[in-house]
Order: C-alpha cells, then sequence, then structure tokens
C-alpha cells in the first residue's frame, strides 16, 4: 500500500508519475506501481526476480550506484519522450 508516498506527494507537491521508488523489497515495487512511480528493485541476486510474477520493477540493479545510472538514464529519457509530446500537440 503506498499510504506514506501518497501522503508525502501530498505534503510536499511530488508528481508520483515523475518519481521513482528504489527498494530492495517486492512490497516497495507494488507500492511504488500503485502510487504511479517507476520503480528500481535493489536486489544483488538477479535470479531472485523470478519470484515477482507480475515483474513489478522497471529494472533491477544489484547496487545504488547501478540504480542511479539507470535512473539516471530512464530520466533523460522520460523527458526527452515528454518533450516530443509537447512539441507535437
Amino acid at each position: 500500500k503506498p499510504a506514506m508516498l501518497l501522503k508525502a506527494a501530498g505534503d510536499l507537491s511530488i508528481a508520483l508519475e515523475h518519481s521513482y521508488m528504489v527498494g530492495d523489497d517486492i512490497k516497495d515495487m507494488q507500492a511504488g506501481i500503485a502510487a504511479g512511480c517507476r520503480t528500481v528493485w535493489l536486489n544483488p541476486d538477479p535470479s531472485q526476480q523470478a519470484q515477482d510474477p507480475k515483474h513489478l520493477s522497471h529494472h533491477l540493479a544489484a547496487n545504488l550506484f547501478e540504480a542511479v545510472e539507470w535512473l539516471l538514464e530512464d530520466a533523460r529519457t522520460q523527458c526527452n519522450s515528454m518533450n516530443l509530446t509537447d512539441k507535437a500537440k
């Protein structure tokens, strides 16, 4: 349940649809998806992602450095995508 994420978003005016949830548990991924975030699962054992039949994470990272590298690249891609959509209007 994304209650804490939703409360933080409301209190701090965070746009969850443009946010990332980074966590080390499937429950973190479920909360992130439920809140509308993109998700990064920190898990040094990639074989464990098979335990997540719904594939709730947008990316699986072995460590925080790898997660941040992916997040920055994904954010650039998402931003470029939004800019192209805005120009098409």
